[in-house]
């Protein structure tokens, strides 16, 4: 069954969906889980549901197919109820305009769909000014022309790959700095820059904040002085600003004067409240602030001319959000983490520690081991990586040293150290037991290596009672044990082609013993088997005597 619709799987993400496709789809659906036993087929099912349902232009055309035929049955949905199932839906959507949007994927990778026929105005807008895009300042987002990117890790190396182009051997790069202030981010401006037909439901929702958003506050600090917006206010901002990347510099009077090869060399990025531009001329740049200029004027935005600069990029730095790119004397481009945003990552963890009021020395190493996973996908391609990972593990040793001293302040530093450091691989690695479930926590580094690992897996649809299925799950289970055995084992283990000595059967187990025949013949046994034998020879001994 999966073999047939293999190849419509792989195109599902880039297909183009229209009412005839989906009723096809989900009427193959229903017919694949009606004939799907719950014992064979059961993770099949799952699987097909999972597809189906995680496709948000699916889920887009069945609620337009919802709504249109409650309206034609005369049933009426307040505009609350109509908002509420919008909220339900998943938050994958990046961009949305009138005829197109775009799906995240992992790793930064977008998709186009065309977008189902919507009636309703309410629905096209909601999308597109309200849900489309998600804080910046909650989930450290930046935007990439002509993409947005999730990850910071994928858009820093993609700007490297960028930076490293034929075209771009004289970088000009500038950076302007927007000016938010209290006063800015209010309905009334919101209303009057918002290009929206409908005023009033914006109002509605305005009033109605609380009932449909979450109450989380996003505090900035601004001179010293700190303002707590709501998340809603940042969603609608972000809309405002997220044009500047779909602007086209080659339809906004430059055609005449510039080739396209020169154009296409322009790249934004926008970081937060910073716009940065990248160009390899000085008229291109020049032109690209003007228009950045006026486009923050319509919208009422102050820019900051003391932050702006402009410069040549081979010969001085350049900082874009918590990173440096310079270029080095082999004219290759480095990234480096900036000072103040390691200090930040030492404060963080140093709270982490010293905020553990209750002793619980397992929800330290948790938090710690969370914190670490996040630091290593956002910042592992960085140049002095390894230095930054020593440097961390250190200061993060030494942390929580002082505060197991603390603890045990009578004990000795040999009792410490056996208590709470075991070497693993010729490493120290701090552990603590959990006394209610046993259970051992050990805390992580922060280096980690990008290693190809051979892992051999069952599928998850078998039959284990066909022929041909029980002959590969044998093979597999024998290249599992065969990669996990070493030294010896291994060289014993392939002389006798995977079979146990005495018992003459396939060892799956792991539990293997070597047993000498003679003086210097060595055989590989199971532990069970062996065990037998040991059993019968006792027996045989408490008869004789």
């Amino acid at each position: 069954m999966l073999k047939k619709y293999k190849s419509f799987f792989k195109k599902l993400s880039w297909y183009q969906f229209n009412w005839k496709t989906i009723k096809t789809f989900s009427l193959y659906l229903e017919d694949a889980i009606s004939h799907s036993s719950l014992e064979h087929n059961r993770r099949s099912s799952i699987f097909y549901i999972f597809v189906f349902f995680n496709s948000s232009s699916i889920k887009l055309a069945l609620l337009n197919n919802i709504l249109e035929d409650l309206e034609n049955k005369n049933i009426f949905i307040s505009l609350e109820e109509k908002y509420q199932i919008l909220l339900t839906l998943d938050d994958k959507i990046n961009e949305l305009e009138v005829n197109n949007f775009f799906i995240s994927k992992d790793k930064g990778q977008s998709t186009n769909h065309v977008l189902p026929s919507l009636r309703k105005i309410f629905i096209l807008n909601s999308y597109s000014y309200l849900l489309a895009l998600v804080s910046e300042e909650a989930l450290k987002k930046s935007t990439f022309y002509p993409r947005t990117y999730r990850d910071t890790s994928d858009f820093i190396r993609k700007l490297k790959e960028e930076l490293h182009k034929k075209k771009f051997k004289r970088n000009y790069i500038s950076k302007v700095k927007m000016l938010f202030t209290k006063n800015k981010i209010s309905k009334v401006w919101l209303l009057k820059n918002l290009p929206f037909r409908r005023h009033d439901i914006i109002k509605i929702f305005l009033d109605n904040i609380t009932n449909f958003f979450y109450n989380k506050k996003i505090r900035i600090k601004k001179d010293n002085v700190s303002f707590y917006f709501n998340k809603f206010y940042f969603l609608l901002v972000n809309f405002l600003i997220h044009e500047i990347n779909n602007l086209d510099f080659y339809h906004h009077g430059l055609r005449k004067h510039y080739t396209k090869t020169l154009l296409n060399s322009f790249y934004l990025i926008r970081n937060k409240d910073k716009i940065y531009t990248l160009t390899c001329s000085k008229t291109v740049q020049k032109y690209s602030l003007s228009l950045i200029n006026t486009f923050l004027k319509m919208r009422g935005i102050n820019w900051d001319y003391s932050l702006y600069s402009a410069f040549n990029f081979a010969e001085q730095k350049i900082n874009i959000g918590d990173y440096e790119f310079m270029k080095d004397a082999n004219k290759n481009i480095t990234c480096l983490l900036l000072k103040n945003h390691l200090k930040n990552y030492k404060n963080k963890l140093k709270m982490i520690i010293k905020s553990n009021k209750f002793r619980q020395i397992n929800n330290i190493i948790i938090n710690l081991n969370n914190e670490l996973k996040v630091w290593r996908n956002n910042n592992f391609f960085l140049n002095n990586f390894l230095i930054l990972t020593k440097e961390l593990d250190l200061y993060m040793n030494k942390l929580l040293w002082r505060y197991v001293k603390r603890l045990h302040s009578r004990r000795s530093k040999t009792w410490i150290y056996k208590k709470y450091w075991i070497c693993i691989s010729g490493n120290w690695r701090f552990i603590s037991k959990d006394q209610v479930t046993g259970k051992i926590n050990v805390l992580l580094s922060h280096f980690f290596t990008l290693k190809s690992v051979f892992i051999s897996r069952i599928p998850l649809i078998t039959n284990f009672f066909h022929k041909v299925n029980l002959k590969k799950i044998f093979y597999i289970r024998i290249l599992k044990v065969k990669n996990s055995l070493t030294g010896i084992t291994s060289l014993i283990y392939n002389r006798q082609k995977g079979f146990c000595y005495k018992c003459k059967l396939p060892m799956f187990e792991t539990r293997l013993k070597i047993l000498k025949i003679q003086k210097r013949i060595l055989i590989l046994v199971h532990y069970t088997c062996d065990k037998i034998q040991y059993n019968i020879r006792q027996n045989n001994f408490e008869r004789n005597y």
